[in-house]
């Protein structure tokens, strides 16, 4: 793993904001550029701890928030740091409850739109139905940053799927998306395949190949 970082593991849902501060602590004065708090349960009113983070640190490259109980209301406050940061290159928020409101992909869309450093984002199994796709579709007609984008075990279906079929479609920098159970057409499934191989042609990489650097692991969780 390039990247140092520090872990923060919680149990049967407790972390204090208490202890989410001195783990944040020891990145900041550690000098790490991996803040790693997977399974700490932060909840929306610790992203808000998290964002000012990622305000006031710019060493930060890569953020670890899987399984932190992050809802919408959390999602945006994280989105608001995101529209002006211009260091973090991962962002990790695989099992969180994000997709429950659209407000929060929403959000989180809005704000890389004219991101130009994040190059990594995992929403895995964050409940994103079809307003989502729409949501993600549009962001990726504007966004020439992401090179992987990881949808998986969502519900986006039919709908959300054309709509992120029709995003990548005006994509040229996006790698890899993806997409398994999703309920998606096999069409769908088939054009956005078809971009994706034109983009890695064009970047003379291999399907599979991108993630060789990333600190998240690759598959799903149980459902």
């Amino acid at each position: 793993d390039p990247h140092r970082g520090t872990e923060m593991t919680g149990d049967s849902g407790k972390g204090s904001s208490t202890t989410l501060e001195r783990k944040i602590e020891e990145c900041v004065t550690g000098g790490l550029d991996h803040l790693a708090l997977s399974d700490s349960f932060i909840g929306d009113e610790g992203c808000a701890i998290v964002a000012e983070t990622l305000r006031n640190n710019p060493r930060i490259r890569s953020l670890d928030l899987r399984g932190c109980n992050v809802r919408a209301q959390g999602a945006a406050v994280l989105a608001k740091a995101l529209e002006h940061n211009a260091s973090l290159t991962q962002l990790g928020l695989e099992w969180n409850n994000i997709g429950v409101n659209d407000g929060g992909i929403d959000a989180i869309c809005q704000a890389l739109e004219n991101n130009t450093t994040l190059t990594e984002l995992d929403l895995r199994n964050n409940g994103i139905v079809e307003g989502g796709g729409r949501a993600i579709g549009g962001m990726l007609k504007r966004n020439r940053a992401l090179k992987l984008v990881d949808l998986r075990w969502n519900n986006i279906g039919p709908v959300g799927g054309k709509a992120l079929s029709e995003g990548i479609s005006s994509n040229s920098t996006v790698l890899e998306l993806s997409l398994s159970g999703n309920k998606l057409s096999d069409d769908v499934l088939a054009d956005i395949d078809r971009r994706l191989s034109s983009n890695r042609d064009e970047a003379g990489v291999v399907q599979g190949s991108v993630r060789s650097s990333s600190p998240f692991p690759g598959g799903p969780r149980p459902p």
